[in-house]
């Protein structure tokens, strides 16, 4: 079995692994139109999520799969792989890491099994909070490392 890590198709900073940026612009509208298959986020408004997206990938129709990421501020990254199970370790290593940052329960919702979530009535928006921020930055090293050092659990 091969080991693979996840394409960064729009990386927080850095290059993109699709240089062609036609290409990138359809590889984000096909999983813009994908179907969500597992998602966490901080509250209504749904401005900051975390999903699971399985998409049609153009040209090939192949089904692939993308970690999509939305924070309040605006930053976004996708990451995708063809292994849907690499994908889901990925968002899961991700809102567990999330949750983990604070006494508090960081998801309002969320589809992973024993991460706490939020009582309705303290759900609200904490943008400039220093966890908040510091939750940004965490969970961007968390995508972009978690499958090094997990190798096991990603397949080409």
């Amino acid at each position: 079995m091969t080991t693979a890590t996840l394409r960064e198709i729009r990386p927080v900073s850095g290059p993109s692994a699709i240089e062609d940026s036609d290409e990138r612009d359809s590889l984000l509208s096909a999983i813009a139109a994908g179907d969500i298959l597992r998602e966490s986020h901080t509250g209504e408004p749904v401005e900051d999520f975390l999903r699971v997206i399985a998409y049609q990938a153009p040209g090939t129709e192949e089904t692939r799969y993308a970690v999509h990421r939305v924070q309040g501020d605006g930053v976004e990254y996708v990451h995708d792989s063809a292994d849907r199970s690499a994908v889901e370790a990925a968002y899961e290593e991700a809102v567990r890491d999330l949750s983990d940052l604070d006494t508090d329960p960081w998801w309002a919702v969320t589809d992973v099994p024993g991460v706490p979530v939020m009582e309705p009535e303290d759900v609200t928006e904490d943008e400039g909070d220093e966890d908040y921020e510091r939750a940004k930055r965490f969970v961007v090293e968390t995508i972009c490392e978690g499958l090094e050092a997990h190798p096991d659990r990603v397949r080409a």
